[in-house]
């Protein structure tokens, strides 16, 4: 049995318990594929704005065309606004307003990355973006259900209900491609104990670096328990993919790309990046964001301190995980699940659309089944699920404002809670 814990007890599975359920979802997901299609050939100037576009589009324009220069503003800069990148992307995307700052602060080598896409226009690139992030969430579930031995369509289905999924899609991010998919093929290695080419598939996370802690997290549990191959997996991939970064471009370059994250506090405060306050869901950002900005700088340091207590309260009780006596798969999943729900509380900055990160561990801790079953925590995380969901309607509804994803993320933060408390008492040696 997956979670052999005490009181936890054997039930079939049904991932939607009502038939309405699985019709909704049917229906919510084919609406958002035709509503994305539609809205591509429909309103491409305004798709210009989406990330996707100015962001992934103009970088691999200029990956494809030997400009590789641009993407980073130059040392010393003060804004992302007027930067070398903000102006090729003015200069590549006729329609996009001119107060609008396009920004790139991701590696030279996913820039690359999108050189082929960048030889189809704006709207056939973005589209096609979609269907492989929507075909890397396909496998991503086909993975999940067959690790977790949960039904395949009902998962699959139920990602159409969760808001941060539509998010991804409709701004063209890299998450489902870069982020899920790699999470759950390394878990799905890990558990037949191929640590080491589980290390080296999430060391593609460095891609997507909002992703990385959790795959870092799990490794650093392990390695503390003298179980290295996961870690050591990590660290000869990220190497691999620095490496490539070096050899494929210049010092100058990687250089500017490394320095660009000083302007990265910027980046919620500044409204000339147009991002809305609603849409950063991570705690520490989230505070930052509610202080008056005079105040941020004073409060910062202490803020990601509390945020990093909370990894080291989850890194606690997943040691006592790797301590206690169970089942290699019940290590792995608890361990993974934590990590995620983790990434999605404590990281400086995450937006709405990266709770894509809590799929796995909400189908790891929502479902029942023979393998898969924390008594408990199942209705929490249900709960959680839909209030992720729900916010989705209030981003859309209501003004920004800060408070609603702090909201948002307080709620998380009491599921987590939750869940290290009943590991806590499903750990304790039971009296006779």
């Amino acid at each position: 049995m997956l979670f052999n814990l005490p009181g936890l007890t054997e039930h079939r599975f049904s991932v939607t318990a009502f038939p309405i359920l699985k019709l909704l979802a049917a229906v919510f997901g084919l609406t958002q594929v035709f509503f994305l299609i539609d809205s591509n050939f429909s309103h491409p100037k305004e798709f210009q704005e989406s990330d996707y576009v100015m962001t992934f589009y103009v970088a691999g324009h200029l990956s494809a065309t030997g400009r590789e220069s641009e993407l980073y503003p130059t040392s010393g800069a003060t804004s992302f606004a007027g930067a070398s990148f903000d102006k090729a992307a003015h200069d590549l995307l006729p329609d996009l307003p001119k107060n609008t700052t396009a920004i790139y602060m991701y590696s030279p080598l996913l820039a690359l990355f999108f050189a082929p896409l960048s030889f189809l226009s704006p709207t056939w690139s973005v589209l096609l973006w979609q269907a492989l992030s929507l075909v890397a969430l396909f496998f991503s579930c086909k993975i999940l259900a067959r690790s977790m031995e949960i039904d395949f369509p009902e998962s699959f289905l139920m990602c159409a209900l969760f808001g941060p999924v539509f998010i991804m899609l409709w701004s063209g991010q890299l998450g489902l491609v870069l982020g899920v998919f790699p999470l759950c093929l390394g878990y799905f290695f890990l558990l037949r104990n191929r640590a080491l080419l589980a290390g080296l598939i999430w060391s593609v996370l460095f891609l997507k670096p909002q992703y990385l802690p959790s795959a870092v997290f799990v490794g650093l549990v392990f390695a503390l328990n003298r179980k290295f191959r996961l870690f050591l997996g990590l660290v000869l991939g990220v190497l691999i993919v620095a490496t490539m970064n070096l050899l494929l471009f210049s010092p100058e370059l990687i250089a500017r790309w490394l320095t660009s994250h000083e302007l990265s506090d910027t980046l919620f405060t500044d409204v000339r990046y147009g991002i809305p306050a609603h849409l950063v869901t991570s705690i520490p950002a989230d505070i930052l964001l509610l202080l008056r900005s005079d105040t941020r700088l004073v409060w910062k340091w202490p803020i990601y301190f509390g945020a990093l207590s909370l990894w080291f309260i989850g890194l606690c009780y997943c040691w006592k995980i790797c301590r206690a006596e169970l089942a290699w798969r019940t290590q792995v999943s608890l361990i993974w699940a934590v990590s995620c729900v983790l990434s999605s509380l404590a990281l400086p900055h995450l937006l709405y659309y990266d709770l894509c990160i809590l799929i796995p561990g909400g189908f790891l801790f929502a479902t029942t089944n023979k393998l898969v079953h924390f008594k408990t925590i199942t209705t929490p995380a249900r709960l959680g699920w839909f209030s992720i969901t729900l916010y989705l309607v209030i981003f859309v509804l209501f003004k920004a404002n800060a408070v609603f994803s702090l909201i948002l993320e307080l709620i998380l933060l009491a599921l987590f809670l939750f869940l290290i408390v009943r590991i806590d008492r499903a750990l304790a040696p039971q009296t006779p």
